[in-house]
């Protein structure tokens, strides 16, 4: 018959203080075998040395139990019996040589990681029971994978089999919904990180166990697999087979592991930002960006500013809609602003939007003639640097040479920010004609009607 809470000291103090049990500086404890340590409605502060607890520490009783202190606890078995919506909550990492066993109610990581002994292993988390994690923190295990069959270190929810010696292999599973680069998109609240010593050519397969309890809001029966290499951009899998019953998905042909997840398809998930980047060689800030996977995306907004804050169009790019491929894509800023920042902004067709890193604008050129936008529909801008005070001419010509459109307006020395009506011109190719206070000879710039 097991006993509860026989225990033999060995330099071994508590004290019951704001409802923990306070393990203090340069003590331990250990039960006899066969016993438990029955922590009803009280928490953990572990300041001890750093030896195992032994045999079996049960939290139970209702109400939050917290784990803390300012040593990290080495459970050898770890037992989760908390009622009435009451949690284990961790307030430092900390490790299990044997088991974690759910009765009822969970572990909250809160932040922290589990770390599971070689041959350790989880048991009884079901709907209502295990762990969680939604404010971040991890379960980990390293295991040998010599060409797994059916291998599911620590029992984490995650089968694999693959023909390849994958090596040591770190497997941490997670319990936060994860978002693309720009913070849209969402995931069921589980996923894996699964980090082989070897990870190419290992054409795995890989079963994925989940709770109902997981799903975020997400039809179960629209799931699919999705993986990232930077935990930032994903790219969508697909999978094989799927068990609602048993709440598992299947995927064949892995070539290599890293991040993995479930979502569904059309999530904002899947808007992959890759590099972006200003070259000024041309003497103008010309963007460049690259994206490695979109769907359903419509077109690109680029947006500049003068303090990051409030943000203009620049102007639009179409977007590819549908590619697992990457993309590049470029666009150059006529309007002659040298100060400030680029951002891109991702518009999908259902209206969601994604934004990337933004960029400073470090073209510090005074550029002699811009012009904005182009093609243009109504108004076009010109920005034009003069060495003197005075007037500059404008003239609009035809595919004909004929003048269609003449200005004169007023310039001073310096940047001048002239605009040029052409709202009830018919749409064709112009040449805008430039001559400064001056100067005898005009610039000439190609300029597009819509």
């Amino acid at each position: 018959m097991k006993k509860i809470f026989a225990v033999v000291l060995g330099l071994f103090s508590f004290l019951a203080v704001f409802s923990q049990l306070q393990v203090g500086a340069g003590t331990y404890f250990r039960s006899t075998a066969g016993t438990f340590l029955v922590l009803d409605a009280l928490g953990l502060q572990y300041d001890g040395v750093n030896t195992t607890i032994e045999p079996v520490v049960k939290f139970s009783g209702t109400g939050n139990a917290p784990v803390s202190g300012l040593a990290q606890p080495r459970f050898t078995v770890l037992q989760v019996d908390k009622i009435s919506g009451g949690q284990v909550r961790l307030q430092r990492n900390i490790d299990v040589n044997q088991s974690v066993f759910f009765v009822n109610g969970y572990l909250d990581l809160n932040g922290y990681e589990t770390s599971l002994a070689t041959l350790a292993t989880i048991s009884g988390e079901r709907e209502g029971a295990g762990f969680t994690g939604s404010g971040g923190g991890f379960v980990s295990i390293t295991a040998n994978l010599v060409f797994p069959t059916s291998a599911n270190p620590g029992n984490l929810g995650v089968i694999i089999n693959a023909p390849a010696n994958m090596g040591n292999t770190i497997i941490r599973r997670g319990h936060r919904s994860q978002t693309n680069g720009g913070g849209g998109g969402n995931s069921i609240l589980r996923y894996y990180d699964i980090l082989p010593a070897n990870n190419t050519g290992l054409n795995a397969t890989l079963r994925f166990f989940y709770r109902d309890e997981e799903l975020n809001g997400l039809p179960e029966n629209n799931l699919q697999f999705w993986k990232s290499t930077d935990n930032i951009n994903w790219l969508l899998q697909g999978f094989s087979s799927r068990d609602m019953s048993s709440n598992y998905m299947s995927l064949t042909g892995i070539n290599s592991f890293s991040r993995w997840t479930l979502s569904t398809p059309g999530n904002a998930l899947p808007v992959s930002w890759g590099a972006i980047r200003l070259d000024c060689s041309s003497g103008q800030p010309l963007l460049y960006w690259e994206t490695l996977h979109e769907q359903n995306s419509m077109q690109f907004r680029i947006e500049r500013s003068r303090d990051a804050v409030s943000w203009e169009e620049a102007g639009l790019l179409a977007a590819a809609g549908n590619s697992q491929d990457k993309r590049t894509y470029q666009f150059t800023d006529l309007s002659g602003q040298t100060t400030g920042f680029y951002r891109i902004v991702q518009v999908d067709a259902d209206g969601r939007r994604n934004i990337s890193a933004v960029i400073r604008n470090t073209c510090q050129k005074s550029f002699p003639l811009q012009v904005w936008p182009n093609p243009v529909k109504s108004t076009l801008k010109v920005s034009l640097l003069s060495t003197v005070s005075g007037k500059a001419l404008l003239r609009l010509l035809d595919n004909r040479g004929r003048i269609v459109l003449v200005s004169e307006q007023s310039v001073v020395a310096g940047t001048n920010q002239l605009v040029l009506d052409m709202e009830r011109l018919s749409p064709a190719m112009y040449q805008l004609q430039v001559l400064r206070p001056g100067e005898g000879k005009a610039t000439v710039v190609p300029v597009i009607k819509n």
